[in-house]
């Protein structure tokens, strides 16, 4: 909406799409870079569809594509509509990044991407911008990643203290116990909050590292629970 001043369109300022000072490139000029062209943008959605659990983080590429069907109902970025090209990692860290090394020269960033071998898109396709939450260090630490959620790695502790606080809570948090499935990403996220937990005095009585993703049940576990 509005009119065109200094080569830029000029959108009203609430418009989510609206830039410094509330203008967007002219609509329909040549793209430049990967994934850009006059009239279309692509982005990249790596996540595991297929694996041990079918459709585990479907959601992650439901999400991308929401989000640009929504830009594009709102005209795209610049007149350019936005697409998603989607892969599945199938929970391999290889797979995710090789996936991201063949879309590395094709979008123009990830959009997110979602799966505990999420370090091969840092290690496939460096210098591409990546759109989204990390699970492992190495695409938390990358200079390339965007997270919705830009906080150093840990466990905020107020819940746990609050628990610890109640008296309805006061014998479970000295009797507590952790299951943590056997991946890097998951091991690294465990270890943070069984030491942030015991941080503020809970106690674990019971902890197993071992379990894997393919396990189809924790009942072996419940029942050593049970018995600590």
């Amino acid at each position: 909406s509005g009119g065109t001043q200094g080569g830029s369109t000029e959108i009203v300022a609430n418009d989510p799409l609206a830039g410094p000072g509330g203008k967007v490139c002219k609509p329909g000029t040549a793209g430049s870079g990967p994934g850009v062209t006059a009239s279309q943008i692509t982005v990249g959605n790596i996540a595991t569809i297929n694996g041990p659990v079918p459709g585990l983080f479907a959601g992650a590429r439901y999400g991308a594509e929401a989000v640009a069907a929504y830009i594009n109902s709102l005209g795209g970025i610049c007149g350019r509509q936005v697409t998603v090209d989607s892969a599945d990692d199938q929970f391999d860290q290889a797979t995710d990044q090789n996936e991201a090394s063949t879309m590395a020269s094709q979008v123009l960033s990830f959009m997110g991407s979602f799966s505990l071998q999420d370090g091969g898109i840092t290690a496939g396709a460096p210098g591409v911008p990546d759109i989204g939450t990390a699970l492992s260090a190495q695409r938390f630490n990358a200079a390339t990643n965007y997270s919705p959620a830009p906080e150093p790695p840990g466990f905020h502790t107020g819940e746990y203290q609050y628990f610890k606080s109640d008296p309805k809570y006061a014998d479970a948090t000295q009797h507590m116990a952790l299951l943590v499935e056997n991946t890097p990403q998951t091991a690294g996220e465990g270890a943070q909050e069984e030491a942030a937990l015991k941080s503020v005095g809970y106690k674990f009585i019971f902890t197993d590292t071992n379990p894997q993703p393919t396990d189809p049940t924790f009942n072996g576990d419940v029942q050593k629970m049970k018995a600590a």
